[in-house]
C-alpha cells in the first residue's frame, strides 16, 4: 500500500497545534472530580428509581437478562 502524501503532510502539520490542546494536569483533574459527581448523581437517581418502581425494575433486569441470553447462545 503506497501512503497518501497529502495525509501525512496534514498529520505532520496538525501535530503541533493538537499538541497545544492537550488538557493540563489540573485540567484532567477536574474532568475527573466532575466525571465522578456525575457517576454519583447517576447512582443516587438509579437507586430512586428502583425503590419505587421494585417490579418494573426486575422485570426489566430480567427482560435484559432474557435478552443478552438469548443473543449469546445464537451465537453457538
Amino acid at each position: 500500500m503506497i501512503p497518501n502524501p497529502e495525509l501525512a503532510n496534514a498529520t505532520r502539520r496538525g501535530a503541533p497545534e493538537n499538541v497545544g490542546e492537550l488538557p493540563t494536569t489540573e485540567k484532567l483533574q477536574s474532568m475527573w472530580v466532575k466525571g465522578k459527581e456525575r457517576l454519583q448523581v447517576g447512582e443516587k437517581r438509579f437507586e430512586n428509581y428502583v425503590s419505587e418502581h421494585p417490579v418494573k425494575s426486575v422485570l426489566i433486569a430480567v427482560g435484559a437478562g432474557v435478552a443478552l441470553g438469548w443473543l449469546i447462545g445464537r451465537k453457538r
